[in-house]
């Protein structure tokens, strides 16, 4: 199951293998930080959130490895602030 685990490094995040559909695993270190693996093989770095009316929403960040995990650390933090 992909989603039960966390990851912390860049080296985890480029072990993350494609699978038959999208899945998305949690970065530790940053709340609200998760990467999504597409089949393609594709790493999306997204930022759950919650807006001022109250709903719950994702924002893409960027693209592994033009991306780097601790820029999207920093950038995650920064829409928590």
């Amino acid at each position: 199951m992909h989603g039960a685990k966390q990851i912390g490094t860049d080296r985890e995040v480029l072990g993350l293998q494609p699978a038959a559909k999208p899945y998305e695993v949690s970065v530790s270190g940053a709340r609200g930080l998760l990467v999504r693996v597409f089949p393609d093989g594709a790493r999306i770095f997204e930022a759950r959130y919650t807006a001022l009316d109250g709903k719950r929403r994702r924002m893409q960040l960027g693209v592994y490895p033009s991306l780097t995990l601790s820029k999207a650390r920093a950038a995650t933090g920064k829409l928590r602030g």
